[in-house]
């Protein structure tokens, strides 16, 4: 079950007009991708990557023949990868992807970017969903951001790099069928995700006629306004998701068995990520049984292809760490709700 509302309202569509945008193409996957191809590696070289992020970055080493290492998690219960400097040695790593999760900054993110610099090791800022942070303390390497589902500005797909030009590189220009299937995802994003009867037989149809996935593709001018829009609610309008944020993590301060997984002033908080220390698939199904929108990273990335490698902690943790969402549109009553769905977990 996953329920990210949009955060979208009417009257603030013409407000976005001066926000930037870097270097886009049609997903995050594929801006990474673009970053990787500029480092020029041989084929096969190694790339460290955390071992608990999204498919997309496992997928974007691999779709550019390199080949992807996983970093465990850290040992503390939590969610942040442990880049450890003896592995990259070992290994020897080319290129590292820093990735910034849930609208934070990975906290040992100087001493990364120390240790690459000094060994000249490629890095790569993957805040796919955590546009928002604060980018200056990410030096000047390329920055990527993304605008698909469960980030901090999901709106009708697609990419961003910033510290990136591009120089060389050949995008396609979008088609009918890729520019609908764009508009239908963000007409479901205002509805909760779900789709008309119509709106699936048109998905239907436009599905068979994009674009490779693979394929490096521009945006449309619509997927670059509503990506503004996002940029442009998430610098403006924060306040109204802390506020529901620091709700849900009152709500929790006496459980002795769900806690937050990592907190810090500077996060985004446009979802609280709790780690479940006692059995999480009864805490998920606590969450279904009682109409708890929620999301598990855990269940939907290819957990086979991370136990093949020694990953203790990650086998540990993975599925002990459960999103829910803070976002700005969800009303308040709805928010009282699942506070007290939380505070009464035992």
């Amino acid at each position: 079950m996953t329920y990210f509302p949009s955060p979208f309202l009417p009257d603030e569509t013409a407000k976005s007009e001066n926000v930037d945008l870097g270097f886009v193409v049609n997903s995050g996957k594929n801006a990474l991708r673009l970053v990787l191809r500029s480092f020029s590696l041989k084929e096969g070289a190694n790339v460290g990557i955390p071992a608990f992020c999204c498919d997309a970055v496992f997928q974007a080493v691999k779709e550019e023949k390199l080949t992807p290492c996983f970093f465990d998690l850290k040992e503390e219960e939590g969610y942040w990868a442990d880049y450890s400097k003896e592995t990259i040695k070992e290994k020897n790593i080319e290129a590292i992807i820093l990735t910034h999760l849930y609208g934070f900054i990975h906290p040992d993110t100087k001493s990364i970017m120390e240790f690459c610099e000094k060994e000249g090791v490629a890095l790569i800022h993957d805040a796919a969903q955590s546009f928002g942070i604060n980018s200056s303390v990410l030096g000047n390497k390329a920055i990527v951001y993304s605008f698909g589902p469960g980030k901090s500005t999901t709106a009708a797909m697609g990419g961003e790099i910033v510290n990136f030009k591009g120089n060389g590189i050949s995008i396609k220009k979008i088609g009918l069928a890729d520019s609908q299937n764009a508009k239908l995802f963000f007409k479901s994003r205002l509805n909760e995700y779900k789709f008309s009867f119509l709106d699936k037989l048109l998905l239907k149809i436009f599905s068979k006629l994009k674009s490779n996935e693979s394929d490096f593709i521009e945006l449309s001018e619509f997927q670059k306004q509503k990506a503004k829009e996002a940029k442009w609610i998430v610098l403006n309008k924060g306040s109204e998701r802390v506020l529901r944020y620091e709700h849900l993590m009152r709500s929790i301060k006496e459980q002795s068995s769900v806690k937050i997984a990592y907190d810090s002033e500077e996060g985004l908080k446009f979802k609280i990520v709790l780690y479940i220390s006692g059995d999480p698939d009864k805490f998920v199904k606590y969450l279904f049984s009682n109409n708890i929108h929620f999301f598990r990273l855990y269940d939907s990335i290819d957990v086979e292809e991370r136990l093949k490698a020694e990953l203790p902690f990650f086998k540990k943790s993975g599925k002990r760490i459960i999103e829910i969402s803070t976002e700005r549109s969800i009303p308040m009553p709805e928010m009282d709700r699942i506070a007290k769905v939380l505070e009464a977990y035992k």
